[in-house]
């Protein structure tokens, strides 16, 4: 949508038209959508579209793939004349956008003065057309990219749940199980067991609030490196049931960047 509307806006402005509409082709049968418009009404662009008057009355519709100018005595429809008249454009141009052969959309300008379009003319809005394509092209594979590191993310993210947090659980059930029956034969071997269960509990507890602030970088952002290193000591100690000693003097104020420098390092 950014890229249509700058991309309108400049085109409008440098080759000299008053008004003009960006529309997305979307699958069929959904008619395209409007995306962006300058002095152009929306409702007049959009029954422009949808009464086919550009790309007749075939279904599903096939567009042109060049640069069409129209005269709005051309128009059949009584109803969309008395519109473009009402906003004074008896003059349009018909732009398609498109990418490696593939129709992704189409400007439609409008001009208060009747004009003729020269070779040259067309051949740069033709062109302007192709290299909007492109760049609606590279968004749509920038979209992709981040939504496939999205996925990527939220599956080692699983991944790590599955391998940390569960195994450890699965841990503590199985030692809360048990523990009663020891209790009941050794009171002091039962203790550990409670030590050991409020430490696995813990950790997992650690592990679960380190994937989230993996999750929402935020939250690393407002918490301070104390409590941040405190909770990478438990989650580890919940993976791997390896103790660790943390001992942290001083206080001092870090910098965003500085504080996840650390907590990376320890990470």
């Amino acid at each position: 949508e950014e890229i249509l509307d700058d991309a309108l806006n400049q085109t409008v402005e440098q080759m000299g038209f008053d008004a003009g509409v960006a529309f997305k082709f979307e699958p069929h049968p959904t008619p395209p959508l409007l995306m962006t418009h300058q002095s152009f009404e929306p409702a007049t662009a959009i029954d422009l579209v949808s009464s086919y008057t550009i790309a007749g009355q075939g279904i599903p519709a096939v567009y042109p793939e060049e640069v069409i100018a129209f005269d709005i005595e051309d128009f059949q429809d009584e109803k969309l004349r008395d519109q473009l008249s009402q906003l004074d454009f008896p003059w349009l141009v018909y732009i398609p956008l498109s990418a490696k052969g593939r129709k992704l959309g189409f400007f439609i300008l409008g001009k208060h003065e009747r004009d003729q379009l020269s070779p040259e003319g067309l051949s740069l809005l033709s062109s302007i057309g192709k290299q909007v394509g492109v760049a609606m092209e590279n968004a749509r594979l920038y979209e992709q990219a981040e939504l496939a590191a999205i996925a990527a993310e939220r599956n080692r993210l699983a991944r790590e749940l599955h391998d940390a947090v569960t195994q450890t659980l699965f841990s503590a059930s199985l030692i809360a199980d048990a523990t009663p029956l020891i209790w009941r034969r050794d009171p002091e071997e039962g203790l550990q067991n409670l030590e050991e269960l409020r430490q696995l509990t813990r950790g997992a507890l650690a592990e679960m609030r380190t994937l989230l602030l993996e999750m929402r970088p935020e939250a690393l952002e407002r918490s301070d490196i104390k409590s941040l290193l405190t909770q990478l000591a438990d989650a580890f100690f919940g993976r791997v049931h390896i103790p660790v000693s943390l001992a942290i003097q001083g206080d001092c104020t870090l910098t965003h960047e500085v504080k996840i420098v650390f907590y990376r390092i320890a990470q």
